[in-house]
């Protein structure tokens, strides 16, 4: 059945149960439920609930650009759990994407959650590279500003994070997992904001929290490697003191060098990015 035959509600009681016991807690509420969907771009049509009569059995969302397609969740119910079900699903969305004439689908995989990681590959999904974590709390203390610039906020420039987004859109390397993607930052939620300081650019989350999460990073093409980033990250920590700063577990392994720079500690878990060709 077609993810449009069903009210947000519905969605979100189908997401938990889907995700019950899942190796990250989550939880569900209508609201929550449409800021993702919002959020990853679903495509309510290309996604799928699985039902047995009236009973549910699981869900799979799709998120789609021109002929590329991404897996953004799959979830069976736990009384549906080790009978094929999910294999079943990942069938009908593979077949379902060759259908529409795409040539490739795309997920991302906790790494430790080996019963996945088995599941898309025996599905013909192969590994394309290792997705890292980070966070840190004060960073501000273990990163250094010189004294010349050590008012921050007058090094930092307040700017648009749909711009900055568009700029991401152009530049950035291809490989770059869709959460990174500009497409995928052009849809952050209300209370984001992005700051530019020189040739660098970020979009954060909302600073007034306790936790900031570092959505989207950006550096012009010709200033690349000669640290603008790290400074640019570094007037934030200054000028939001007393955080904690987090990255989502969506940054490619070769480029965890600048977060460790400035501190910050990888996060236990991991992900592997996963794609299948389909022509």
């Amino acid at each position: 059945m077609p993810l449009l035959a069903s009210t947000v509600s519905e969605i979100a009681n189908y997401l938990n149960r889907a995700f019950t016991d899942y190796i990250i807690p989550f939880h569900f509420t209508p609201t929550a439920a449409a800021t993702l969907l919002l959020q990853e771009g679903v495509d309510w049509t290309a996604s799928r609930l699985l039902f047995d009569k009236e009973q549910f059995l699981a869900l799979g969302l799709i998120a789609r650009r021109g002929h590329t397609s991404r897996m953004v969740a799959l979830g069976v119910d736990p009384a549906a759990r080790r009978q094929g079900v999910g294999r079943d699903l990942v069938r009908r969305l593979l077949f379902d994407a060759r259908q529409r004439g795409e040539s490739k689908m795309w997920l991302e995989v906790i790494s430790q959650n080996e019963a996945a990681v088995k599941l898309y590959q025996s599905s013909g999904f192969t590994i394309q590279q290792e997705l890292w974590g980070f966070r840190g709390s004060h960073l501000e203390k273990h990163t250094f500003v010189p004294k010349q610039l050590d008012r921050p906020r007058i090094s930092l420039q307040a700017v648009d994070p749909f711009d900055v987004a568009k700029a991401i859109t152009h530049h950035a390397p291809t490989d770059l997992p869709w959460q990174l993607s500009g497409s995928h930052l052009m849809h952050a939620p209300p209370g984001h904001e992005a700051w530019r300081c020189e040739r660098a650019a970020a979009i954060i989350s909302d600073p007034a929290q306790d936790a900031i999460a570092i959505r989207g990073l950006y550096t012009e093409p010709h200033a690349q490697r000669q640290g603008h980033a790290q400074r640019l990250l570094t007037h934030l920590f200054h000028a939001f003191p007393g955080k904690t700063w987090k990255v989502s577990i969506v940054v490619p392994a070769r480029l965890a060098g600048l977060f460790q720079s400035l501190g910050m500690t990888r996060e236990t878990l991991q992900q592997f990015q996963m794609v299948k060709y389909l022509r």
